[in-house]
């Protein structure tokens, strides 16, 4: 497992991993969303989203500005120094409890829920993610750079198994060692 590389993780080597991430990261969100249309997801129905606040012009201003009415984007808690720690674990087939390669794992950045992470544009989507990474061949995973104190909505997918989310699903606390280790998680194959 590489280390992460500035805040999002994006791994794989060159074009092809970088788009491979992107296909795995968009297979996510639109099973997400299937299974909230489909209510075998959690209800995340009538919770209240933040109110657009506006952004500031001068965080993109290449384009002149993020459009009118696009919510401002969340702050990320500092993800330096000792106020942070790693968590590691594993993402099982539920079936044949074998690890998973090139799953996904996303922390979200705290406050921010599954659903404003789907509903969010493709633009949008790197402010709102805290730090990720991708399993190994055996399916390990380890996340660094997590900011202590905080609680953290988390998604887990992987190509052709259906995506799970857990909202507010980890929190940080201040005491927890400088590396936690998780339970498995077990994800069902989409066939």
């Amino acid at each position: 497992m590489t280390k992460p590389r500035g805040r999002v993780m994006w791994a794989g080597a060159g074009i092809v991993g970088c788009f491979g991430m992107i296909f795995i990261l968009v297979v996510i969100v639109l099973g997400f969303v299937a299974l909230s249309y489909l209510n075998q997801g959690p209800d995340l129905e009538g919770q209240p989203l933040p109110q657009p606040t506006g952004v500031d012009p001068q965080e993109f201003p290449e384009a002149g500005g993020a459009p009118p009415g696009a919510p401002a984007p969340s702050p990320v808690p500092d993800a330096t120094g000792t106020g942070t720690l790693a968590i590691e674990g594993s993402i099982l087939d539920a079936r044949s409890q074998r690890g998973i390669p090139d799953a996904l794992i996303v922390l979200l950045v705290p406050g921010v829920r599954p659903l404003e992470f789907v509903q969010a544009a493709d633009y949008e989507k790197d402010a709102l993610v805290a730090s990720q990474a991708q399993t190994d061949t055996r399916g390990s995973y380890r996340v660094e750079g997590v900011a202590r104190g905080y609680t953290y909505s988390v998604l887990i997918g992987a190509e052709g198994y259906m995506p799970m989310a857990f909202e507010d699903g980890f929190i940080a606390e201040m005491e927890d060692p400088p590396v936690r280790r998780m339970q498995p998680v077990h994800l069902k194959r989409t066939d």
